[in-house]
């Protein structure tokens, strides 16, 4: 009962410090409502900010790999621990994929949560 008030204060106070105009204070208003919608609607919002806060830093070094190998996207696969990740993550794709389609026919797997 008391932290909420607290965090509020501190977050509108914090968004019109940014640029001292209210239009920041509606923004993060805004996208509070939208959170708490999502919540309701039982979606995972900690992936949103988490897109939303490491995405620009993946997307920073994604380029700066692109350019120290002068656009070869093979650096991405080049040597055999990559292959080996990048294997695991085609396999973990297609396994989450595979449990979804036979939840929807009615199959034993449940779809991720």
């Amino acid at each position: 009962s008391w932290l909420f008030p607290f965090v509020l204060i501190l977050a509108t106070v914090g968004a019109f410090a940014i640029s001292n105009t209210v239009f920041t204070v509606v923004v993060a208003l805004g996208l509070g409502v939208v959170g708490y919608i999502l919540e309701k609607r039982k979606f995972p919002v900690v992936t949103i900010v988490l897109g939303v806060i490491l995405g620009p830093i993946i997307e920073q070094n994604f380029r700066l790999a692109l350019a120290l190998s002068d656009g070869d996207w093979t650096t991405f696969v080049g040597t055999w621990p990559r292959q080996i990740m990048f294997a695991g993550i085609v396999c973990l794709i297609s396994w989450e994929i595979y449990k979804n389609i036979q939840a929807m026919q009615g199959g034993k797997a449940k779809p991720a949560e």
